[in-house]
């Protein structure tokens, strides 16, 4: 991959710092941050959450003396950005360079999930292949979820499912999409749910 790196300015009061696997290459280039680490490659679009232009953002690499970190300040004009700005920053280090996990589990009598096969999809003008899985839920018919590129799923039973992924947000997205195929009743554990939930049950009518 060729990205040609931009000089970074530093002009602001506030800074932030973020320790950096080693691991990890940070390239700053046409106003974003390029992440590439050992599991693939993350983009951030400085600019993406500040579209009425109000806040500004200026970044400095530097690696410290034991050479096994980098640090990065994070300079804004708006001291209330850092936190969110650093937020990020630590998810795209830590998922390209370790990846997330996110387990569903799937309650109910003949309620189960399988990798069926894989399907091409097309994004952005080219095509992928990855995973799909067949959930069988109560009803008529099966369902299926194709995954997202850069996502993967790992089936440990045929009632529990690990979602693993470099992009925390998509994975987060696609866990919930997958539990709507099916959300836990409201009497009974009835559903798909996350593993880290706890849920609250509605006592039903006493004979």
């Amino acid at each position: 991959m060729s990205i040609k790196e931009d000089k970074l300015i530093i002009n602001y009061n506030y800074n932030s710092i973020v320790k950096v696997p080693e691991s990890v290459k940070i390239i700053s280039a046409g106003g974003s941050l390029h992440f590439i680490g050992p599991l693939g490659y993350s983009r951030f679009n400085l600019y993406k959450l500040n579209l009425l232009g109000i806040d500004r953002v200026g970044l400095f690499l530097e690696r410290n003396q034991n050479r096994r970190v980098i640090v990065i300040k994070v300079m804004s004009t708006r001291k209330s950005y850092l936190h969110l700005y650093r937020s990020i920053l630590e998810s795209k280090c830590f998922g390209v360079s370790r990846g997330f996990l996110v387990y569903l589990d799937i309650f109910g009598i003949g309620y189960r999930v399988a990798i069926t096969g894989f399907e091409n999809i097309m994004t952005t003008g080219r095509k992928y292949l990855n995973e799909l899985l067949t959930f069988k839920l109560g009803y008529s018919h099966d369902i299926g979820v194709t995954l997202p590129e850069g996502a993967r799923a790992y089936v440990q039973s045929a009632t529990s499912i690990c979602l693993f992924g470099i992009e925390k947000n998509q994975l987060t997205q696609l866990a919930h999409s997958i539990r709507a195929l099916r959300k836990p009743g409201a009497y009974k554990q009835k559903g798909i749910q996350l593993s880290t939930e706890k849920l609250k049950f509605k006592t039903g009518k006493k004979k």
